[in-house]
This record gives C-alpha cells, sequence and structure tokens, in this order.
C-alpha cells in the first residue's frame, strides 16, 4: 500500500465545480464533521466510478488485496478487477436492532 496522506494529497467530487461550490464543501465539511479542507485539496472527477479508479490507484500496488463490502454496485468491483488488484469480499449482515 503507499502512503497516503490528506495533508499532502487532495480529496475528490463531481467535475467543473464553480468556487462557490467548493466553499460550500468546504464550510459542510467543517459544520457537519468538524474537518477542516481547503478547496484546493478537492480534485474533480466525472464521475464516482472514474474516482474510484483513480483512489485505486492512488492506494494501491496492481496485485494489491482490496476489502469490498457486499452487496455492492457492480461497477466498484469490477474496478478492482480492471486495475490488477484482487477483491476481498465481505458480506454485510442484515442485523434487526428495532422490534
Amino acid at each position: 500500500m503507499r502512503d497516503y496522506s490528506l495533508e499532502q494529497n487532495p480529496i475528490g467530487i463531481g467535475s467543473n465545480c464553480s468556487l462557490s461550490t467548493l466553499n460550500a464543501i468546504t464550510d459542510w465539511q467543517k459544520n457537519r464533521h468538524d474537518w477542516t479542507i481547503e478547496p484546493d485539496w478537492i480534485v474533480q472527477s466525472p464521475g464516482v466510478v472514474t474516482a474510484i479508479d483513480i483512489i485505486i490507484n492512488a492506494l494501491s500496488e496492481p496485485d494489491d488485496s482490496i476489502i469490498i463490502m457486499t452487496p455492492v454496485y457492480g461497477a466498484f468491483s469490477r474496478s478492482i478487477l480492471a486495475n490488477q488488484r484482487s477483491a476481498i469480499t465481505v458480506p454485510l449482515h442484515n442485523i434487526r436492532i428495532f422490534n
């Protein structure tokens, strides 16, 4: 696994966002999660599957294994395999909390 730090690397969201949208995202992160991020940390992506591909390549090497919780949107698991990684599936369990 590659070393990765949010202090050195940006986070990703959808593409073609205006500065006001980026500022709204940073404000929301601060207000909702008490997490201060800068607009220039945000990397825009044309879609979630493309972003997953970028993340897979940024955080792992070919032949690494990636844990994925199933069931999952099929494109997510296909992205793992298409990037020469193997998927370790961990099934989600339906636990009834309330009667």
